[in-house]
């Protein structure tokens, strides 16, 4: 498995997530959410899927770290808060 990109941004059906399947460099694909303002992007490679985490990167911050997907998808944590609050949506 190579490395993927997912892309995650709001629309009015609420949180949308795009996978980047281009044949791109990791660094490209991270310009391209940039350039297209995407607000909230996850990194998932080889050790991301192993420990089942999101490498996280914010529009305009940059990589925040890395998460568990419990810690990202629960609307409970101070970290779902903080993506949502990215993403400007209540949880």
């Amino acid at each position: 498995m190579g490395t993927c990109v997912a892309y995650f941004s709001f629309g009015l059906q609420g949180l949308r997530a795009t996978v980047d399947k281009q044949a791109a460099s990791l660094g490209k694909k991270i310009r391209n959410a940039e350039l297209g303002k995407v607000p909230l992007t996850a990194v998932v490679g080889v050790e991301e899927r192993d420990n089942n985490s999101l490498s996280v990167r914010v529009r305009k911050l940059g990589d925040i770290g890395s998460f568990s997907v419990d810690q990202v998808m629960s609307p409970s944590t101070q970290i779902s808060s903080f993506f949502w609050s990215v993403l400007d949506m209540p949880p």
